[in-house]
């Protein structure tokens, strides 16, 4: 709450029909002294689908941000097998795959994780046991003791850790669901930004790691339905490195498979083998993992180039000039970052300087409003 206080001027606010979300523009990192103050700060994650954020939102410097620390080699990194049905055959059909899944369930624990209660239903009549994000514990319990077992949770795709032998097959069927008003809001206004899209790169990212949580896991990852499988496929390049080469990866295994087998028939057949390999860490399979997936790493990190983050910057400058009630310079501030190409982003920020313009000038606010509905 003092957060907000301390902004109270500066508030997005967020209205549906079931509730009310308020919050500052930004993080107010200068309420936290020991953060916002202190000589040296590490962030660690897994995935970094927004690099921009940490300069808008922490104010941390665009040197750190384009030198972060990142692993020349993937040999701490556990096994992470992508599978996705139509890629291998354009003749499977959500019956069919969903019934393979359910067969390769009567010998091995199974997890699916699914965008809403509605998605899960459909595991659940073909019996698996479903568990909330309340009752992880006892998926755990259940999975050691009553395996093989076949269960399913909704949108819940962080803190579930399922190490070692507890897990080696999950499903990611659909697209995660945004469940902010902010993120809903966004998907609405930009629906084509980085904003828009690294929340949900880092969704998907984050539910492909429960089972592989250290080096020596390994999992096979199966990927259902169409708009994720696209959306993959379009974004692949905001995935964090590691991701981009396992999944290219797939991609030349499920071209060799399809140029090779062109029955459903024929398709389970090797599917079945290729999970049989992956599952008895076949030494031929596992060494032919960790040399394609190397050499398509090191190919990813060398074709990596450093981004433009001058907007981000602005808006971090923008926010201090606010802060201190200096809103003519932040409005100058945003306006510097506003260029001749039309599109979303220009407009948003239009609709940030009428933020800041509304306080001395509100006919001006008003008309950028209009101009930013219009880009």
């Amino acid at each position: 709450y003092s957060f907000i206080l301390e902004a109270q001027e500066l508030l997005n606010v967020y209205i549906s029909n079931k509730q009310i979300d308020i919050r500052p523009q930004h993080a107010p990192i200068n309420m936290i002294p020991s953060f916002d103050k202190a000589e040296h700060r590490l962030f660690l994650s897994a995935t970094f689908s927004n690099a921009g954020a940490f300069i808008s939102e922490l104010h941390v410097a665009k040197k750190a941000v384009d030198t972060p620390i990142k692993m020349s080699t993937l040999t701490d990194t556990g096994e992470k097998w992508f599978l996705t049905f139509r890629q291998i055959n354009s003749h499977y059909t959500d019956e069919l795959i969903r019934s393979f899944i359910q067969q390769r369930s009567e010998k091995q624990n199974v997890l699916i994780l699914t965008p809403s209660n509605e998605a899960a239903r459909k595991w659940k009549e073909m019996g698996a046991r479903f568990y909330s994000a309340d009752n992880i514990n006892e998926l755990k319990q259940n999975l050691t003791s009553c395996g093989p077992l076949m269960a399913v949770i909704a949108n819940k795709y962080d803190g579930i850790d399922l190490p070692d032998d507890l897990c080696h097959f999950l499903v990611l069927d659909g697209m995660p669901n945004q469940n902010s008003l902010a993120d809903k809001s966004d998907t609405q206004r930009i629906p084509n930004s980085i904003t828009t899209i690294s929340p949900t790169i880092h969704e998907i990212e984050q539910g492909m790691g429960r089972t592989v949580r250290s080096k020596s896991d390994y999992s096979l990852i199966f990927l259902l339905g169409d708009k994720l499988q696209d959306f993959i496929s379009r974004h692949s390049n905001m995935f964090t490195p590691e991701t981009q080469a396992q999944w290219k990866f797939f991609k030349q295994i499920a071209k060799d498979i399809k140029h090779n087998y062109s029955s459903i028939e024929e398709s389970n057949k090797q599917l079945n083998n290729l999970i049989e390999k992956v599952l008895v860490q076949d030494d031929s399979w596992i060494q032919l993992y960790k040399s394609k997936v190397q050499k398509i790493y090191k190919e990813v990190l060398s074709q990596q180039q450093d981004q433009d983050y001058t907007f981000e910057q602005a808006e971090q400058a923008a926010w201090q000039y606010a802060l201190n009630k200096n809103y003519q310079e932040a409005a100058r501030v945003i306006n510097q970052t506003v260029t001749s190409d039309s599109g979303s982003n220009n407009g948003i920020k239009y609709e940030l300087m009428a933020t800041y313009y509304d306080k001395f000038d509100q006919q001006r606010a008003f008309d950028l409003q209009k101009k930013a509905h219009n880009e």
